[in-house]
């Protein structure tokens, strides 16, 4: 491995070529503000109907594509974490627009004793919109998976991101528990990249409310001792009291589908998550040495 080689960039996409393309447009070399020398681009694809493999061989030479095992993005990132050569993993998604000085602000931070670090995430589009979705990351703490870069060799150590986790909620939550047992996580204010906000439809986020349960579910069962869950009631009461808040708030500023979706999750899916999470506690302990 060549010693300049710094940042192993990873980029999980899954038919969104369009989104993809702007991305990498701002990872080029000479559009980052960091030498080419020092990173690397790894382009690792989920698509199943169509690919980015052509659009990376055409437009994006300087960038490696992989395809993924096709087990969720967990797997879809530790597949392309395990053709690393970077001393650093830094990830961002398809969707992403970094900064031009993103890789730059990272590389101004490895050089202290964090072994972890998070970067601002800013929204592109309104929030306030009923359904909108897009994950905001403006004073650190949230470690979500759309900007962090993490010390290759640490995330090795914990086995990189959780695979039982199939569906994209909870996984990158999961790995900052685990890597707050074994470093300091910096938040790298400089290190910025765009979100767009999405606007859901309703059907979308009802059909993938059991699959959101289930990884709900495994992220508490994982984690109730990192959490300090000791007791059934104290999950019952982190569970429905902010779905009840935020029905209160959507209803307020009269956001009907977004109100409607958090009164399907105190009368259903945390019902689903309270059942998944006894049979996955039942599972882990029965496996457990």
């Amino acid at each position: 491995m060549p010693d300049s080689l710094l940042f192993s960039v990873i980029v999980p996409t899954c038919h969104r070529n369009d989104s993809l393309a702007l991305c990498l447009d701002r990872l080029a070399p000479g559009a980052q503000t960091l030498s080419p020398d020092r990173y690397e681009v790894i382009v690792t694809d989920d698509g199943s109907n169509t690919t980015a493999e052509e659009l990376a061989r055409q437009r994006y030479p300087w960038a490696q594509w992989t395809q993924c095992p096709r087990r969720g993005p967990a797997a879809n990132r530790n597949h392309a974490a395990s053709l690393a050569r970077g001393a650093w993993l830094a990830f961002t998604d398809d969707d992403c627009v970094p900064e031009l000085d993103w890789l730059a602000a990272y590389s101004s931070a490895v050089t202290g004793e964090a072994r972890a670090l998070e970067g601002t995430i800013r929204p592109i589009g309104n929030l306030e919109q009923d359904l909108a979705e897009c994950p905001v990351n403006l004073r650190g703490g949230s470690f979500w998976s759309a900007n962090v870069a993490v010390q290759r060799a640490l995330f090795e150590q914990l086995g990189g991101f959780d695979e039982r986790y199939r569906d994209a909620a909870h996984e990158d939550e999961d790995l900052q528990l685990r890597l707050r047992e074994h470093t300091r996580i910096e938040f790298v204010a400089h290190a910025q990249v765009l979100h767009p906000v999405r606007v859901l439809t309703l059907s979308n986020v009802l059909r993938r409310m059991d699959t959101q349960a289930r990884s709900t579910a495994l992220y508490y069962a994982l984690n109730d001792r990192r959490l300090g869950i000791r007791r059934f009631t104290t999950l019952i009461r982190w569970l429905y009291k902010p779905r009840i808040l935020a029905l209160c708030a959507n209803a307020v500023r009269l956001r009907p589908r977004s109100a409607l979706v958090e009164a399907m999750w105190v009368l259903y899916g945390n019902a689903r998550v309270l059942s998944e999470y006894s049979k996955t506690e039942h599972a882990l302990a029965t496996t457990d040495p």
